[in-house]
């Protein structure tokens, strides 16, 4: 930023071609000048009032452990002084819009938005909305959210599935399937779980907890049983319960495996693991928690471990 002394200097600009590239626009040069003499120890939070003649004012930001930003771009070096005037170093190109902020912003800091903005939060999709990508977003002020049906209103701030915005990681984050994340992270699959349309049959911490502790030590330290592991637990397809047939196979990502299902009185099975929180759908997949690690038929992971002595 530049800030110019009007009083020694009487600087101006006029709109006219400066650079090839600003011919017949609003030139950005404009919008990172001032008028008078603003010192770095005099900012506050405030708006200055810039020469660019469309957006004129620039969002000066000061922080208590004493950083300053204009635009969100950090100031420093500043005051290097010239003989008419200021000069700030910035970080990055202020652009006229940026005072505007990102659509999160606008609508976490606008009172008209504030049940809106709940659903945001729950939704996860704070920073969904502080991305570089254009969006329209038609927003429901608070009176039009409050003349909702209460039942409706309850069902929009409360029901999971406003969870779909999130991806399969994140909700078995949120879940508490932490042996899981490890897992995934450990075996480089995080990027494979982002894909769409497939089912993931997650076994819960205390079902990874009853396995030996040396196979689930040797799981941790060798990424291709890992592997082996999560395809064997992924279903290549959206699956819900209610799309679940007595008996009935699927094939899992792991080559010439499938699992089966059954379907008890009060109780689904998936092989011999009991499914105890079925349904969890994200943005990109379905979760059903498990509470037993599923073991392929053949060659399983406990028998590859128990064969290779290099793994015991």
């Amino acid at each position: 930023m530049i800030s110019l002394s009007e009083n020694k200097a009487r600087f101006s600009f006029h709109r006219q071609r400066l650079h090839p590239w600003t011919y017949n626009a609003p030139s950005l040069l404009h919008y990172h000048v001032t008028r008078g003499r603003h010192n770095y120890s005099d900012f506050k939070d405030s708006q200055i009032e810039t020469l660019y003649y469309g957006q004129k004012y620039l969002r000066i930001n000061k922080y208590r452990h004493g950083i300053v930003t204009v635009n969100c771009a950090r100031i420093g070096p500043p005051n290097q002084l010239a003989q008419n005037g200021i000069i700030h170093t910035i970080d990055r190109m202020l652009k006229p819009m940026d005072i505007l902020g990102d659509i999160s912003s606008f609508i976490l800091r606008d009172p008209r938005f504030t049940q809106f903005a709940r659903i945001i939060y729950a939704a996860d999709m704070v920073n969904y909305f502080r991305t570089s990508t254009l969006y329209t977003v038609f927003v429901p002020d608070d009176q039009a959210l409050g003349n909702m049906p209460k039942e409706l209103s309850t069902r929009i701030f409360s029901d999971r599935k406003i969870a779909r915005v999130k991806t399969s990681i994140e909700l078995l984050r949120d879940n508490q399937l932490n042996t899981m994340v490890d897992l995934i992270h450990r075996g480089g699959h995080r990027h494979t779980l982002l894909k769409d349309g497939y089912t993931l049959f997650a076994p819960s911490d205390e079902a990874f907890n009853e396995l030996p502790p040396e196979y689930l030590s040797t799981l941790k330290s060798e990424p291709g049983l890992v592997e082996k592991l999560i395809s064997y637990h992924t279903v290549p397809s959206s699956l819900l319960l209610d799309n679940m047939i007595h008996g009935q196979l699927f094939d899992t990502k792991m080559p010439n495996t499938h699992i089966k299902v059954t379907l008890l009185k009060n109780d689904i099975l998936i092989n011999d693991a009991h499914i105890s929180s079925p349904d969890l759908e994200s943005s990109n997949a379905v979760v059903h928690v498990i509470d037993k690690v599923l073991v392929p038929p053949e060659h399983s992971l406990l028998e590859v471990i128990r064969r290779d002595p290099t793994l015991r």
